[in-house]
């Protein structure tokens, strides 16, 4: 009688360590890259300084959003 509820035991374990194996897995392929905020704004503040070189903005807008985005950021 030991022996079949120790077997149940043991399957019963091995299911649980494999479902937590693939809940940790699809957690971990789901879970965003942090990367992809750098480089949105990285790009901001590029296109923030090519309409300062452009002369589309002056150095206050220029200071006081590039302020904002690196706050943000």
């Amino acid at each position: 009688m030991w022996g079949t509820m120790d077997w149940g035991w043991g399957v019963l374990m091995m299911v649980s360590f494999w479902a937590l194996l693939a809940l940790v897995l699809w957690a971990i392929v789901r879970t965003p890259v942090r990367r992809d905020d750098h480089d949105r704004d990285s790009k901001a503040l590029d296109v923030l300084a090519e309409r300062f070189a452009r002369g589309e903005i002056d150095d206050d807008e220029y200071e006081r959003r590039r302020h904002t985005l690196q706050r943000t950021g």
